[in-house]
């Protein structure tokens, strides 16, 4: 809005550094009328590593969902009826789905509703049986810490996600995503790793949801493969801004 890039310039015109965490946001700042150097780094989540005797790892191949309320009523049935068809192919490729409401008290009824969308569904394919439903279907149905949350991501063998920070810790740890992209600066994170697997969620419907899900199911080794050539490529902007803090510091002290 106008108010707010008139603020922004306002404002960090007279900071002592700025760094944004994609190439997007720059290009943005610099258009605003930003006239101070722009450090592009990336988001710090994806500095985080989570140890191994912290992540949670599920008995069976499980796939990660993070959804949140957008817009309005029509847009969350639509992104509910499209998303269904998609988790029940996982479920019938032997996959169990956790769905996790990141920010517990916005995401939660979308979360539920979705889920027992799925749970109906699944439960009508002759390919399932019945009391594999309940058990391949999971809602954490409570307040998790940040730390709680990155260690059931870690876990996961795929994410499908449109909470950005839940794409954000599956990267770190290098987990496949899938993503679900109500705002710009979802797709901006998916372009800065390099990754295609991104459906707007004004575009999204049962068949492209349907491609993406098999796609990114198909090709969950290679994505692996991919996110260790982005870390080593690009991990020492992560760190951009905690240098320039420090420089700043000791530039203080003297």
């Amino acid at each position: 809005k106008k108010l707010s890039r008139w603020l922004i310039k306002k404002v960090v015109n007279k900071v002592d550094a700025i760094y944004v965490r994609d190439n997007s946001s720059k290009t943005l700042l610099q258009e605003i009328g930003i006239k101070k150097p722009v450090g592009a780094a990336l988001d710090p989540v994806l500095g985080i590593e989570v140890p191994e005797d912290s992540i949670i790892r599920p008995k069976r191949k499980t796939v990660g969902v993070y959804i949140r309320p957008w817009m309005d009523e029509n847009h969350d049935r639509n992104l509910i009826s499209s998303m269904v068809p998609g988790l029940v192919y996982l479920i019938e490729q032997g996959y169990r789905i956790c769905f996790i409401p990141m920010h517990y008290e916005q995401d939660r009824e979308i979360t539920k509703e979705l889920a027992k969308a799925v749970k109906k569904s699944a439960s009508q394919k002759a390919s399932i049986e019945a009391n594999r439903v309940d058990e391949s279907v999971e809602v954490l149905d409570k307040m998790l810490s940040i730390h709680e949350v990155m260690s059931y991501t870690a876990g996961f063998d795929m994410v499908i996600g449109m909470r950005l920070h839940s794409l954000i810790m599956a990267a770190a740890s290098r987990v496949p995503v899938l993503a679900l992209s109500y705002d710009p600066k979802v797709t901006q994170f998916m372009d800065e790793m390099e990754l295609s697997h991104c459906i707007y969620t004004s575009e999204l419907g049962e068949e492209n949801f349907l491609k993406e899900v098999i796609d990114v199911e198909k090709e969950k080794e290679n994505q692996k493969k991919h996110l260790d050539k982005i870390f080593e490529k690009k991990k020492s902007r992560i760190y951009l801004p905690v240098k320039s803090i420090v420089e700043i510091a000791c530039d203080i002290k003297k």
